[in-house]
């Protein structure tokens, strides 16, 4: 028996085993930390810093969230708002999903949340009675 054969047979496949675990690790770094993905994680954040000022403001309030800041990379992503919390999802949420992109604000008992799932573009969260948000303003724009 030539031990020496084998133990270059175990080198070898010790290599290519260390070579296809560096390129999967490699892979979910970058689909972790794609730029998609952070740019949903900062939308989640900002947006959930926003409802949590707007529900501190007394009075009625109306705020648009520009096309060009909420987009970005984000074609076909999701903004979902409900009683608490707030995320971002990167397709189509499915029933009982969960997002990578969730934050949460401190809710307000005399003020309602309205759940809502929408597309993202242009934002508007309006607060009266209650706080929703939609793609379109709910109150003529004051400027």
């Amino acid at each position: 028996m030539n031990k020496r054969a084998e133990w270059t047979l175990l080198q070898t496949g010790t290599i290519l085993g260390g070579i296809m675990v560096a390129f999967l690790i490699i892979f979910i770094v970058l689909r972790v930390t794609s730029q998609t993905s952070a740019e949903a994680s900062f939308l989640a954040k900002d947006t959930s810093l926003l409802v949590d000022s707007m529900l501190g403001v007394p009075g009625e309030i109306q705020i648009g969230y520009p096309h060009e800041f909420t987009i970005g990379r984000l074609t076909n992503a999701y903004l979902v708002l409900n009683k608490s919390s707030l995320s971002v999802y990167l397709s189509e949420p499915k029933p009982n999903s969960t997002s990578m992109h969730k934050y949460y604000f401190v809710p307000r008992e005399d003020v309602k949340i309205i759940d809502e799932q929408i597309i993202i573009s242009t934002l508007y969260f309006v607060k009266d009675q209650n706080l929703s948000v939609s793609n379109t303003p709910l109150k003529k724009e004051v400027k």
